[in-house]
C-alpha cells in the first residue's frame, strides 16, 4: 500500500482516523491535550498501533481522542521542523519539495511535519545523524516515532493543519544517507520488514525449542498472566532464536498463534474478548515488535536456548548396538531378507541401504494400476521414496549396485530428478512409441535437491510431494492441459543420498511435508568387515530375488488386500492426529509403512500384505525413525556450531561494517572535494554559496557536501566565511 495523506477537511476524529488508516497509516489514539501514544492503549503501545477499521472505531467512537500516526511501522520518516531558519540545506530541499506538510503553528511559516516514505529497507531511527546542526532546528521521527495530526487539538496552543496532502514521496538519497539506523529497543518493524524477516529466517531444526516456548506461554496464561505481555515476551525470544538460525520463524509463529487466538477470543485475564480479526491484528502488532528486536538479540539467543536445552549427546549414525536392538531377528525372519543381508555384507554395503534400493526397484516394477485401499480419503499410491544417510560417497552407490544384482530387470528406468517440469516431461517422453510409466529417480547428492528448491519458480518439491500420493502431475489450466500425467497412471520411486550435515535441504521443507514422505535408512554399517562373507549361492549360482511374472502383476491390478490390523492402526492414529496428538515429522509415517509392507510382500513373492509383512514393516519404520532422528542430531550439531559462530559474527560484522563505512566515506570525501574545487575554479570570484553547491550536486551526493567542505578546510584547500565557500 502506497502511503498518502488524505484530504480530511472537516472530518471528526473517527472519520479522519479511518481515512488515515485507509491511506496506509498505522494509528494510535491519544488523550486530548497530550502527545503520549501509550496514554490510551497502555504499555507496549508500539505493537498495538492498527489499521483495522473495527479497532479504530472502538477507540474513537464517542470520544475526544486525538490521532497519532505511527511513523516507523507505517514505513515513513518525518522531519519535525521547529525552527525553519536553522535547518540544514538537505532539510530545506525537502521543505521546498511536494512532500506532504502539516503546519503546527499559525505564526511560524514552515514549522511542522514533512513526511517521506522509507523505501530503503533500513530501520531508520529517531536520531538526527548528519542532519544535526549547531543551532537546533527540529527532530526526526523514524522507527518508533509518532506525530500527532489533524483534526487533533494542539496541546500548546498551536494548530495541526495540512498545507500539502497527497502521495508521500520516497526518502531522498541525501536524507537517507545522513540518517543512521535505529539502535534502540523500542522499534517496531514495518509490514515489509516483517515479511522479509520471515522469508530470510526459514532454516534450522531445533524445533524442540519451539515446543518449550509454547509450553511456557500456555503455563503463563493458565496462571492468569497477561496474555498480551506473555505472548510478547515469548515471541520476542523466538524471533531472536530464529534470527540466530535455530529454527524457522514461521514454524514458531504457527505454534504460538493458536494459543494466543484461543485465549483472546474466549476471554483474557482482563475479561476482554476479541473478534478473530482483532486477534489477528493484535498478534501482528506483537510480531512487528518482536522482529524489530531480533537482530540485536540473536547472539544471546543461542546461549539462552542452550540453557533450556543442553546440546544432545551426538552419537554416530551407525551405532551398532542401538541398531541391532531395533532390528531384533528381522534379517533372519525370511529367506530373502537374509539373502539381502548377506549379499550386502559380501559386497561391503549397508543391508538397510540395499533393502531400500531393492524396495525401490521392486515397486518401480509394479504397475500403477496396483493401489492401496481407501482407508483415509481415496485410494493410495504405491509410489515410495527412500533417503540413504551417510557421508558423501559412503553408501548409496554401493547399495544400488548390490540391489541391481538382487533385483535383476532391464525394465527399471533410472534417471536423475532435475527440475519439476523435467520430472513431468520424463514421463511424457516417448520410448518406442510408448510413454514411460515408471521411473526410479536417483539423486546422488541432497545438495542438488537443495539447489533446485532454491531456484526461483522451481516446482521440484511440489512435484515430489504430489508424486508420493500418485496425484496428477503438471498443469491443468488452459493452454497447458496436455502437459499432465494423470492421477494413478504412473509409478514414481526415489532414492536420495543424504549427508547428515547437509540434510537441511529436506528438513527445511517439513512445513511442506517433504521429509515425511521419505523413509530413512543408514548407508553405513559396522558389521562390514575386511573379511566379508561370500554371496549366497544355490547349486553354484548366485541367488537373486525372484520376480513376479507379468501375469501375476496383471492379476494384482486393483486394490491390494491388507489385514484388519492395518486398517485399525491407520484409523486409530488418524483419530489421534485430528486431536493434535502427533509429531510434525510423522505425518505420513503409516502411509510409508503400508507401502513398505507391500514391498516386503513383493520380496517374498506375493502381492497381498499379510500380518507378518505389517509386523516387519514396523521394524523398518522404527529403523527409519532412528536414522532420521540421528540425522537430525548430526545436523543440529553442525547448525548449533554455525549458529554460535553466526551470533558471534553479528557483532563482528557491525565493526567491520563501521570500518568499511569509514573507508567508503573517506573516498567519497576526496571525490566530492575534487568536484567542489573544480566547481569553484569555474565560478566567478572562485567562490560559491553552500546552498548553490547543494543544488548543483547530484542528488545522490548532496548529503556528502558538508563532509567534503570540512575535509577541504582541514586540508587547507577551502575557506568558508559568511556562508560563502572559497578556494584558499
Amino acid at each position: 500500500m502506497s502511503l498518502h495523506i488524505p484530504d480530511i477537511g472537516d472530518d471528526d476524529s473517527l472519520a479522519a482516523a479511518l481515512a488515515y488508516a485507509a491511506a496506509g497509516w498505522y494509528i494510535l489514539p491519544v488523550k486530548a491535550g497530550t502527545k503520549d501514544p501509550g496514554g490510551i492503549v497502555g504499555k507496549g503501545w508500539p505493537g498495538k498501533s492498527s489499521r483495522d477499521p473495527k479497532i479504530i472505531t472502538a477507540w474513537f467512537a464517542g470520544t475526544d481522542y486525538g490521532i497519532a500516526l505511527h511513523c516507523g511501522r507505517s514505513g515513513a520518516v518525518v522531519l519535525d521542523v521547529d525552527n525553519p531558519d536553522n535547518v540544514p540545506d538537505e532539510v530545506l530541499l525537502v521543505m521546498e519539495s511536494d512532500a506532504p506538510y502539516q503546519a503546527t503553528r499559525t505564526d511560524q511559516p514552515g514549522r511542522g511535519h514533512y513526511l517521506l516514505a522509507n523505501g530503503t529497507g533500513r530501520r531508520i531511527g529517531n536520531s538526527l545523524g548528519k542532519l544535526a546542526a549547531d543551532k537546533k532546528w527540529g527532530e526526526v521521527r523514524g522507527a518508533n516515532g509518532v506525530i500527532v495530526v489533524a483534526p487533533t487539538a494542539h496541546p500548546d496552543g498551536g494548530l495541526y493543519r495540512w498545507q500539502r496532502t497527497g502521495p508521500v514521496p520516497e526518502l531522498p538519497d541525501y536524507i537517507a544517507a545522513a540518517l543512521p539506523d535505529s539502535a534502540t529497543p523500542e522499534d517496531t518493524a514495518t509490514d515489509a520488514q516483517v515479511k522479509a524477516f520471515l522469508d530470510a529466517n526459514s532454516n534450522g531444526t531445533l524445533t524442540e525449542a519451539i515446543s518449550g516456548l509454547a509450553n511456557t506461554l500456555r503455563a503463563k496464561i493458565d496462571r492468569g498472566a497477561s496474555c498480551h505481555m506473555s505472548t510478547l515476551g515469548v515471541i520476542t525470544d523466538a524471533m531472536a532464536e530464529a534470527a540466530a538460525g535455530l529454527y524457522p520463524a514461521r514454524q514458531a509463529l504457527n505454534a504460538f498463534w493458536p494459543i494466543y487466538r484461543t485465549t483472546v477470543t474466549t476471554g483474557t485475564s482482563t475479561g476482554r474478548i476479541l473478534t478473530a480479526k482483532e486477534a489477528k491484528d493484535s498478534f501482528a502488532g506483537i510480531l512487528a515488535w518482536a522482529i524489530a528486536q531480533a537482530p540485536g538479540n540473536a547472539a544471546r539467543a543461542v546461549e539462552r536456548v542452550r540453557e533450556r536445552i543442553p546440546p544432545p549427546e551426538i552419537g554416530t549414525l551407525d551405532d551398532i548396538e542401538t541398531l541391532e536392538s531395533i532390528e531384533g531377528n528381522f534379517w533372519d525372519s525370511r529367506e530373502h531378507l537374509n539373502l539381502i543381508y548377506t549379499a550386502s555384507l559380501a559386497q561391503m554395503a549397508s543391508p538397510w541401504a540395499v533393502l531400500a534400493c531393492c524396495a525401490a526397484r521392486l515397486l518401480a516394477l509394479t504397475p500403477p494400476t496396483v493401489r492401496l485401499p481407501a482407508i483415509i480419503g481415496g485410494e493410495g499410491s504405491l509410489n515410495w521414496f527412500g533417503a540413504i544417510v551417510a557421508k558423501s560417497g559412503g553408501g548409496k552407490g554401493a547399495a544400488m549396485a548390490v540391489a541391481d544384482n538382487l533385483v535383476v530387470s532391464d525394465d527399471v528406468y533410472t534417471r536423475g530428478a532435475g527440475s519439476g517440469e523435467g520430472m513431468i516431461e520424463a514421463y511424457r517422453r516417448a520410448t518406442e512409441g510408448q510413454e514411460v510409466q515408471s521411473i526410479l529417480f536417483s539423486i546422488d547428492e541432497v545438495d542438488s535437491l537443495a539447489s533446485l528448491k532454491d531456484r526461483s519458480g522451481q516446482t521440484t518439491m511440489s512435484v515430489i510431494r504430489s508424486g508420493f500420493s500418485g496425484e496428477t502431475l503438471g498443469y491443468t489450466y488452459r493452454g497447458r492441459a496436455k502437459e499432465v500425467v494423470p492421477k494413478h497412471t504412473y509409478r514414481m520411486t526415489m532414492l536420495v543420498s543424504v549427508q547428515p550435515d547437509r540434510a537441511a535441504a529436506l528438513f527445511d521443507d517439513t512445513g511442506g511435508g517433504t521429509p515425511q514422505r521419505f523413509q530413512w535408512f543408514i548407508g553405513r554399517d559396522k558389521r562390514i568387515t575386511a573379511e566379508p562373507p561370500d554371496w549366497p549361492t544355490r547349486r553354484g549360482v548366485p541367488m537373486r530375488i525372484p520376480l513376479l511374472s507379468a501375469t501375476d502383476m496383471g492379476r494384482a491390478a486393483g486394490i491390494v488386500s491388507v489385514p484388519d490390523e492395518v486398517r485399525d492402526t491407520v484409523r486409530r492414529v488418524r483419530a489421534a492426529s485430528m486431536s493434535g496428538d502427533d509429531c510434525a515429522l510423522d505425518g505420513h509415517a503409516l502411509y510409508c509403512r503400508e507401502k513398505f509392507a507391500f514391498a516386503l510382500a513383493l520380496i517374498d513373492g506375493r502381492t497381498e500384505i499379510d500380518d507378518e509383512d505389517w509386523k516387519l514393516s514396523g521394524v523398518a519404520a522404527a529403523v527409519s525413525d532412528w536414522t532420521r532422528e540421528a540425522t537430525q542430531r548430526k545436523l543440529l550439531a553442525a547448525q548449533d556450531q554455525s549458529a554460535r559462530e553466526r551470533g558471534r559474527l553479528m557483532g563482528i560484522s557491525r565493526t567491520a561494517s563501521d570500518l568499511s563505512g569509514r573507508q567508503e566515506r573517506a573516498a567519497a570525501d576526496d571525490r566530492l572535494l575534487r568536484w567542489v574545487v573544480t566547481r569553484l575554479e569555474e565560478s566567478d570570484g572562485k567562490q560559491a554559496t553552500r546552498g548553490s553547491l547543494y543544488r548543483a550536486a547530484a542528488s545522490r551526493d548532496r548529503h556528502l557536501i558538508d563532509a567534503a567542505l570540512t575535509h577541504g578546510a582541514l586540508m587547507g584547500v577551502l575557506l568558508t566565511t559568511d556562508g560563502a565557500v572559497k578556494l584558499k
